[in-house]
């Protein structure tokens, strides 16, 4: 028994050498450190963090970033606070948050260098998915948050996302993205037991690959984009409820044909863009984007709306 313990041990080892590690720490204001820095309603980061964020594989150092929150817990862009006439909301995972990046680095950045009367709110949630829109959405006073009556919304979607939406045993790392309905109510799911176990051994590689190899997710049914594209359309519901003079676009990266069928049948409005070359990603090591990656999807995304969506320009976004 000990020798099996002490070859487990080892072979995790290995794998947290071998793969990409991850550390992150959290200040506020005063530099007081703090252990739990999410909001716990909506996911979102707490207000007036300071977060170092840091990969690291075969003991190299990949990146090295570090990320503000304001008194929202939205992550900070550094533009015009609050002085321009339309707001810009961004919603999404890790990528729209601009996990791998510096705060003047993310997508929500250079969206506002190109759209310059558009102020930029960046709601996006490391780990997160359509239910986060939907939690957000739903929790969160935006009318208070964002000052300008006018303005465009943007949920960036990654066909992955999809995976994130059902509750899976083995989705442990994003287990603070897990929500459920029941009896009519989308609610935050409460920590898992392996949640809690992958946790205590230190987020071990090695428990995670075997609770994956085990436990993997079923295949996706058409239900289930059914169910994805009703939340994207009660999220757009609920924003257009605050912001009457707004409009709601989901930016797909990438084609996903089942998604844009069920989008095309609640009439969400969407458009697409091209993957990001893995050459402007921190590829192999982590997939999200270098700066000149979300620079580029940036004005992609612009194009994209732009062209296909002649309403936008009608409403004045791209003047």
């Amino acid at each position: 028994m000990g020798s099996f313990t002490l070859s487990l041990l080892a072979a995790d080892r290995v794998l947290r050498f071998v793969g990409t590690q991850y550390t992150q720490s959290a200040v506020d204001d005063h530099g007081r450190a703090l252990s739990s820095s999410r909001n716990e309603k909506t996911t979102l980061f707490r207000p007036h963090l300071h977060i170092t964020y840091r990969a690291d594989s075969f003991g190299k150092e990949i990146f090295r970033v570090e990320y503000s929150t304001d008194r929202f817990g939205r992550r900070v862009t550094p533009l015009s606070s609050g002085e321009r006439s339309k707001s810009l909301l961004i919603f999404g995972c890790s990528m729209a948050f601009g996990q791998t990046v510096n705060d003047a680095q993310t997508i929500a950045f250079y969206l506002g260098a190109l759209l310059k009367d558009h102020e930029p709110y960046n709601y996006g949630v490391n780990g997160g998915g359509i239910q986060n829109l939907y939690a957000i959405t739903t929790a969160v006073p935006l009318t208070r948050e964002v000052p300008q009556s006018e303005g465009l919304a943007i949920y960036l979607y990654y066909p992955f996302h999809m995976n994130r939406l059902p509750t899976y045993f083995s989705n442990l790392r994003n287990y603070y993205n897990s929500y459920e309905v029941s009896e009519g109510h989308f609610k935050r799911l409460p920590l898992a037991l392996f949640s809690r176990i992958f946790e205590g051994l230190g987020n071990s590689p090695l428990f995670e690959r075997t609770a994956t190899l085990l436990f993997p997710p079923p295949p996706l049914e058409e239900k289930d984009y059914q169910w994805g594209a009703r939340l994207f359309k009660a999220s757009m519901d609920l924003y257009k409820q605050a912001f009457p003079k707004g409009d709601f676009v989901v930016v797909m990266v990438g084609k996903d044909e089942r998604m844009s069928r069920q989008l095309d049948a609640l009439e969400v409005p969407h458009v697409s863009v091209e993957q990001i070359d893995p050459s402007l990603t921190y590829y192999p090591y982590d997939g999200h984007y270098k700066p000149q990656g979300n620079a580029k999807m940036a004005l992609q995304i612009v194009d994209a709306l732009r062209r296909r969506s002649p309403h936008l320009a009608r409403a004045g976004h791209f003047k």
